[in-house]
């Protein structure tokens, strides 16, 4: 998994990836992007820059920043302090701690209290403490939730992907998705083709509706109804479904899961509860 901020560093000091740190975390899409040629010569090497996972947290402070090499050895070449000093000059003018009514684009980072009443087509790529992001449109997303941030509402094609700790999104709409959930994390309600992949430590969505689908529930997750073919894939650790309408289907329930009502062609496959 490539964490934001993710850059590749070559020999000669060059940090690639910094002008489309908006558009992709991923290693191999800045090298393709970049044209960067190693051929196993340890010319480059793949990092990530990213803050602490903990409250209260002084995003200005570089002592509270992460500097990881996402390599299976650091090259003897690699100098960690400069490259940290280089970044963390780079990643401050991105950093927001007052409120903001709007934001329009661009990659940002939001500290502790901070909240944006609305944002438009832009990157947030660390949301930290209990920031809160009210209103996403225009194909906007966020890469990482820490603490208790949230998101109250997602439209359009605007998207979360990776949710820790106890932050939450309240309301999605018109194919927004998000890819994973961990700690307690919960999604109140889905709509328009939204999806989660993954959800995990008491996860809960409490309605998905027109094509939702989760990939898999752990560790007592729950969802209380799903129509319009929705389906869940897998469900562990007393997870459980209320209402599954309109050909929804479940793969397969283990460790006392249930279904409430089951509707129009919708199935179990498999359930062996205790």
């Amino acid at each position: 998994m490539c964490r934001p901020i993710s850059l590749v560093v070559s020999r000669n000091g060059e940090i690639y990836g910094k002008d489309i740190i908006e558009y992709t975390s991923s290693h191999e899409d800045i090298i393709d992007y970049y044209g960067i040629r190693d051929n196993g010569n340890d010319h480059i090497c793949r990092i990530e820059f990213y803050p602490k996972d903990e409250p209260n947290l002084d995003l200005f402070n570089i002592d509270n920043w992460i500097l990881n090499v996402d390599e299976k050895s650091t090259p003897n070449w690699f100098d960690a302090d400069k490259i940290k000093d280089e970044l963390f000059k780079f990643v401050k003018p991105h950093i927001i701690i007052d409120n903001r009514q709007i934001i329009c684009g661009g990659w940002w980072i939001l500290s502790d209290k901070t909240i944006i009443e609305k944002l438009i087509g832009g990157c947030i790529v660390f949301m930290t403490g209990s920031s809160c992001v009210g209103k996403m449109t225009g194909s906007s997303r966020v890469e990482f939730m820490y603490g208790s941030s949230k998101v109250k509402s997602m439209l359009d094609s605007s998207r979360v992907k990776f949710m820790y700790g106890s932050s939450k999104v309240g309301y999605m709409y018109d194919e927004s998705r998000v890819k994973s959930m961990y700690g307690s994390s919960h999604v109140e309600s889905m709509t328009g083709s939204s999806r989660v992949k993954s959800m995990t430590g008491s996860s809960s969505v409490g309605s998905m509706t027109d094509s939702s689908s989760v990939g898999s529930m752990t560790d007592s997750s729950s969802v209380g109804s799903m129509t319009g073919s929705s389906r869940v894939e897998f469900m562990y650790g007393s997870s459980k479904v209320k209402s599954m309408t309109d050909s929804s289907s479940v793969g397969s329930m283990y460790d006392s899961s249930q279904v409430g009502s089951m509707n129009n062609k919708a199935k179990v496959e498999n359930d062996k509860r205790i």
